[in-house]
């Protein structure tokens, strides 16, 4: 053969071969299959979507993903028992309507029509935030990155058949609304408070200023401009998307009374929408931030969303994550029976859309995960690793011990057989595998661990990293010092109650005893299957905060999930007398009886 046609024969099986490698089949497949936890390791041969999907009792899943700037495809899953599920269908996005309207508020300063510098009180018109006894501004600014003090984190929607409350009624907390009055609690920039109280009153702020309904305006405005066909911000959707709409579903798989519920709440619990249509809206913020165009967003605007704002992990509406030289945005929702998640890179035009009709969140991260490791996303996915089963077992007790985190977090290693163990009270342990001298992974968490020796050799610290952050060393705690959520998960329930007290005594507004703090704990051990451990953290979350209703909301879900009806019955029924208004109280009791 000669030389010269020989030259020509490989270049065309070499790009033979690497078309074959990147067609997009092939992509769609690898990313299908390659599901794995929060880190990758060398020999993994992944799950497939219909697997987890399975394992994690999950309906229905839709995905649209981004790269060089379009959609480049959308995959749509049923479970063989489920509802179909198309591409076309449309899902509860939750919190992620919040960025579309922080776009709209901006589109609105283009114009001239608002100040994002500007209080929010001087464009009310026939509502007006309290804020005698504050210094500082509750800006339009610091509601978008939840710097603005406001309260109410959340909204829980109405069921089906329950009579909606106009806006003031929820600013004010008062019936029908079904949630707690929306007020200044906190120094307007002082920090970061995640609250879609803040949003509700941006959602009335544009109403009053332009004299439109909400769903109107945000047609007009974001979803119209940015090809969203298939999304609607009207609660509960009209007859154009009804029969489209995916059917919400709880931990286990069953169906929210009356398929989902409603949320006047619109701006920033209300969208209806598809990956794709969302998948859309990412693009044009990345093409605006890029100078690509400026059809939505102009450039200036689409910057200024996306830069970091003062003590908080957002920019105006978006979360943002700047890993080494690669800065991402991104968003999730959850309303109930759903869970919605997008991210993007702000430069290089790919990104992911995931939304599942379940209330369980960890399949999203998977499919993500499989997305970027299939479409090398910088920075984003920790290093692939291999497991060196032999450097464990050397020194398998020198790792034993105690950490000290805080006052109510320890961290405890131990060894089982010849395989170390860790574990954060009140969850469940997990296996550590040893990637080097000293150094190992979890396989769930993109987080490291390094024992740390002192002169002698003995170790007496651990080091933990997060994929890309500086490391925390934590020093031995004394085998005697035992923390509150300690206690708790070893079952010394009224010692921890006493525990949490003596904390909340020294510090009132400490994270440590939060209600943050103990839903995490709560439906963390929910997600687990460990029903009886979220009961005993819903308990002492209950003792600790005897006057919030939604403290035995959470009480008797979890003691519904682990069978026990008459104690989901006295914990709803004391939600209810604390809250008449709440709804999901109603329902379950309705449910339970």
């Amino acid at each position: 053969m000669p030389s010269a046609f020989k030259h020509i024969v490989l270049a065309l099986i070499s790009w033979s071969a690497m078309h074959a490698q990147n067609d997009l089949p092939s992509r769609i497949r690898r990313v299908e299959t390659g599901l794995f936890g929060g880190v990758p390791v060398r020999g993994d041969t992944g799950w497939t979507i219909q697997e987890r999907m399975s394992h994690y009792r999950i309906p229905g899943v839709s995905i649209a993903v981004i790269n060089n700037f379009s959609v480049e495809w959308t995959r749509s899953y049923g479970g063989p028992n489920s509802e179909p599920i198309t591409e076309g269908t449309l899902f509860q996005a939750g919190s992620i309507s919040k960025p579309l309207t922080a776009v709209a508020a901006l589109i609105e300063a283009e114009k001239g029509k608002l100040s994002i510098d500007t209080s929010i009180n001087r464009y009310l018109k026939t509502w007006k935030l309290d804020q005698r006894g504050f210094r500082h501004q509750p800006t339009i600014g610091r509601i978008l990155s939840h710097t603005a003090g406001i309260s109410v984190h959340g909204f829980p929607g109405y069921p089906a058949g329950f009579p909606l409350p106009s806006i003031i009624q929820t600013l004010d907390g008062i019936a029908p609304a079904n949630n707690d009055p929306i007020k200044i609690i906190i120094e307007p920039g002082s920090e970061f408070r995640y609250s879609g109280g803040g949003f509700t009153i941006l959602q009335l702020a544009l109403t009053d200023i332009l004299g439109k309904s909400f769903p109107d305006f945000m047609r007009e405005t974001v979803l119209g401009p940015a090809g969203m066909s298939s999304s609607t911000y009207e609660q509960p959707p009209g007859e154009q998307f009804r029969s489209r709409t995916a059917s919400g579903h709880d931990l286990n798989g069953g169906i929210v009374e009356g398929r989902y519920n409603t949320y006047p709440e619109m701006a920033a619990a209300g969208l209806w929408t598809t990956p794709g249509d969302l998948a859309r809206f990412l693009i044009e913020i990345q093409r605006a931030y890029t100078g690509r165009t400026n059809s939505l967003l102009t450039q200036e605007s689409a910057r200024r969303m996306l830069t970091p704002q003062p003590g908080a992990p957002t920019g105006l509406g978006f979360f943002l994550e700047q890993r080494g030289k690669d800065l991402y945005f991104s968003h999730n929702g959850s309303n109930d029976g759903y869970v919605a998640d997008m991210i993007a890179h702000a430069e290089k035009g790919y990104g992911a859309v995931v939304m599942v009709n379940s209330d369980n969140w960890h399949l999203n991260e998977e499919i993500i995960a499989s997305i970027a490791r299939e479409y090398k996303w910088e920075s984003y996915l920790p290093p692939e690793y291999t497991i060196k089963a032999d450097s464990v077992t050397e020194d398998k007790k020198g790792y034993a011990g105690r950490f000290a985190v805080s006052a109510d977090r320890i961290v405890i290693t131990h060894g089982e057989g010849k395989n170390l163990f860790l574990q954060i009270p009140p969850l469940p342990g997990v296996q550590l595998y040893p990637i080097g001298r000293d150094l190992f992974v979890r396989r769930d968490q993109d987080v490291r661990y390094e024992f740390m020796r002192g002169a002698g050799g003995p170790v007496e610290s651990l080091k933990t990293y997060s994929f890309g952050g500086r490391g925390r060393v934590f020093r031995r705690a004394a085998d005697s010092a035992f923390v509150p959520s300690e206690l708790l998960a070893a079952g010394k329930f009224d010692d921890a109650v006493a525990a949490y007290k003596k904390l909340l005594q020294a510090d009132t507004n400490s994270g440590l005893v939060s209600r943050e703090r103990f839903i995490g704990m709560g439906y963390n051990l929910i997600a687990e299957g460990k029903f009886a451990e979220a009961v005993d953290v819903f308990r002492a979350d209950a003792e600790l905060h005897p006057a919030l209703w939604n403290v035995f909301d959470d009480l008797g879900e979890a003691y519904r999930l682990a069978g026990n009806r008459p104690k989901s019955l006295e914990a709803y029924e004391k939600s209810l007398r604390l809250n008449p208004r709440n709804t999901r109280a109603l329902i379950m009791l309705r449910t339970l009886r």
